[in-house]
């Protein structure tokens, strides 16, 4: 087995970049810190607004993987986003034209509420977040948005990824910080040496076992912010604020 040819790899990854959903995300970059000396929780003011844009070299890098994997039909583990409820991307018009955005590239709003005029896609959601950042609210509406997306998750079965608007994808570029990069690695360099690659079964297990492990790990996150934010406003009781 080999890797597929260059001009293979060129056809595989010409997807528009255009498509893929670029947030805009405001947050503290360091917003409470616990320092090991005083142990004491620290404020750090810096506040920035982080795009969530993916790197196009990580796009290529990882859909080429995926491919490759799917072309061999080796045991892997994709990374699948699926489509967005309905529903929630009509609440997401209606809320987008009360902000007094250009809704048409997704549907309408009339006296029966919102109605979407084709199925929703990530070009059409990219110009109308386009259009907020232009008027200066891209943050709260980029915030709404990604309220209405579901859930990104891990399977050994291949997918499209709905918000980079590509047809498959997998995590394969951070190995050293990741399982499923690391599973990815496994079974390509199984493959490409000639040797057995790990059974479908333990593909299942991997991919599983990391959605669920990253549910996990964003849980531990949030949890640990609320209680510096407690520890911080902690000497602040009895105080008024404006």
């Amino acid at each position: 087995m080999s890797p597929p040819a260059r001009s293979n790899n060129l056809s595989l990854l010409q997807f528009r970049l255009s498509n893929v959903l670029s947030f805009s995300v405001r947050k503290a970059k360091y917003p409470l810190v616990l320092r090991p000396d005083t142990r004491q929780v620290c404020p750090l003011s810096k506040i920035t607004t982080l795009s969530c844009r993916p790197n196009p070299n990580t796009l290529c890098a990882n859909c080429a993987a995926a491919s490759f994997a799917k072309e061999n039909s080796l045991p892997f583990v994709y990374r699948i986003h699926q489509p967005p409820d309905p529903e929630k991307i009509r609440s997401f018009v209606l809320f987008a034209h009360n902000a007094g955005l250009d809704v048409s590239p997704l549907g309408s709003v009339g006296e029966g509420g919102a109605e979407l005029s084709r199925t929703p896609g990530t070009p059409e959601m990219g110009k109308i977040l386009a259009e907020a950042e232009e008027k200066g609210i891209g943050e709260v509406v980029s915030s709404v948005l990604l309220r209405s997306m579901m859930k990104a998750k891990y399977e050994s079965t291949p997918s499209p990824h709905f918000g980079l608007g590509i047809p498959l994808y997998c995590h394969f570029t951070s190995p050293i910080r990741r399982y499923p990069d690391l599973f990815v690695h496994r079974a390509i360099s199984a493959a490409l040496g000639k040797k057995r690659p790990p059974s479908h079964e333990r593909a299942q297990n991997a991919a599983l076992l990391s959605s669920q492990r990253e549910i996990a790990a964003q849980c531990a996150e949030r949890q640990i912010e609320a209680l510096y934010l407690t520890l911080w406003m902690k000497r602040h009781l009895g105080e008024c604020f404006d």
